[in-house]
């Protein structure tokens, strides 16, 4: 699995590379997470640091300077550090559209002569044209697809669920944000999905920050208040962690009371 990330990445960094540049290229990729793969420090999990390690692999490979800043979970710093990468004028410039923060920065910017390329999150298709028509020089973009993401994972929950009870499936939904196209569409692939089975209900939907803490703590609350939860459908692998730890002192206080 980890080689075939690696090739993908070699794959991606080739597309954004021209194939008659002889120098070695200049490439800086802001990184919205945490250069720390720690706990204490990374509550949202260890995905942009992976992705910035395999990247440095890829990079290696290509014989790339690849310059990676890292914003911390926080959108001010995210700005000024893709204001100065402009300003250090790159090859190319590599962002992710964390809650639209980025796409709304970059029409206030001069970048006709950086390359952008969006990553994992990109603007909606509406602001990706309006962007490119005012200049903003937007090179392609590399997404997944979150909606069928989030729709394949509350049909796997669903299986997984009717294989163990009759009962009807009763979801949390424990939201990134309310603004990350990735998170969005990841919850209309989930919402899509409920609408479309009649014994499936939606007992709540909150957002979690991304946060193992964030997700802990709203897990808790919500079955206390809500016992009929059979299904919690998490938006990232933290938030997954936090209601896993949550249900866990749940189950023990039931034993224990």
């Amino acid at each position: 699995m980890r080689r075939l990330k690696k090739q993908w990445w070699i794959l991606l960094l080739c597309l954004i590379v021209s194939p008659l540049s002889f120098a070695k290229l200049d490439i800086i990729f802001v990184n919205p997470g945490f250069a720390d793969s720690s706990d204490e420090i990374n509550t949202t999990g260890n995905f942009w640091f992976k992705v910035s390690k395999i990247m440095l692999n890829a990079a290696d490979d290509l014989d790339i300077n690849l310059h990676i800043k890292y914003a911390n979970r926080n959108h001010i710093l995210m700005k000024e550090l893709i204001r100065q990468a402009i300003k250090d004028k790159p090859d190319y410039l590599v962002v992710v559209d964390e809650k639209s923060v980025v796409s709304k920065y970059l029409a206030k910017l001069n970048t006709r002569n950086i390359p952008i390329y969006f990553l994992y999150s990109r603007p909606a298709i509406g602001k990706f044209i309006s962007l490119k028509r005012a200049g903003v020089n937007i090179i392609g973009s590399v997404i997944p697809d979150n909606y069928a993401a989030g729709e394949a994972l509350a049909q796997q929950l669903l299986i997984k669920h009717t294989t163990t009870s009759t009962q009807p499936a009763n979801i949390l939904a424990l939201m990134g944000d309310y603004t990350t196209p990735a998170s969005v569409e990841r919850v209309a692939g989930l919402t899509e999905f409920v609408e479309q089975h009649e014994d499936v209900n939606f007992i709540g939907k909150e957002v979690a920050n991304w946060s193992e803490q964030e997700s802990y703590i709203k897990t808790l609350a919500f079955m206390e208040f809500a016992p009929e939860i059979n299904i919690i459908w998490c938006a990232n692998d933290a938030i997954g962690f936090g209601a896993k730890r949550a249900l866990q002192v749940h189950i023990r206080s039931l034993l224990v009371g």
